[in-house]
């Protein structure tokens, strides 16, 4: 993985965990992390992949965008019954800057509070 790969994902597990989340990463090229919202729960478990890998649902569940990106590449995620582009500023634009924690703090309560409110609404 490329330095600068490894330092925005380091930004954004740091900001994850400031906000209150345990995340457990069992290291690798694309670990799965664990993130645990409480000690009573199973852990989400998060990783990259593309919207047609086997580990995601095929049926009865949202699409959601958050980067340009995918929202032009995939106008059409199969199986989901509704699809959302909610894109976001990436936060390592900030990378190795006096406000890098502030950043990605700022985008991780953003995007907590956007989805919190979205899925109120479904």
């Amino acid at each position: 993985m490329e330095p600068k790969l490894r330092l925005l994902i380091q930004g954004l597990w740091q900001a994850i965990e400031r906000a209150g989340f345990r995340v457990e990463n069992p290291g690798g090229e694309n670990p799965k992390y664990k993130v645990y919202f409480d000690d009573e729960s199973e852990p989400l478990i998060c990783f990259s992949k593309t919207f047609d890998n086997s580990y995601n649902p095929t049926k009865d569940f949202a699409a959601i965008m958050t980067c340009s990106d995918a929202d032009a590449n995939c106008p059409v995620v199969p199986g989901a019954e509704k699809r959302f582009s909610i894109p976001y500023i990436d936060p390592k634009e900030s990378d190795g800057t006096p406000k890098e924690k502030e950043i990605y703090d700022e985008r991780c309560r953003q995007i907590a509070s956007e989805m919190y409110y979205m899925m109120s609404k479904i």
